[in-house]
């Protein structure tokens, strides 16, 4: 486990001589999930974009202004 720490770099976990198992120091872990969540949320606008699912920018800010305006009453 310290070697882990240390090293920072996954450690290959193997059953009779084949890989089973990756051991990651946790907070190489936290980024490659972060990571995953970041393309997957690329993926997902970029599929959007391809099928018409957007919005102008300048609706949006209309939008954000007067759901804004209104929380300020």
């Amino acid at each position: 486990m310290e070697e882990l720490s240390v090293s920072k770099q996954p450690l290959l976990l193997t059953r009779s001589g084949k890989g089973s198992a990756v051991l990651l120091d946790a907070e190489l872990y936290q980024q490659m999930l972060d990571k995953i969540a970041f393309m997957h949320s690329v993926t997902e606008g970029l599929e959007d974009y391809r099928n018409n699912r957007t919005v102008p920018a300048k609706e949006v800010f209309a939008s954000l202004e007067k759901i804004i305006t209104e929380a300020e009453k």
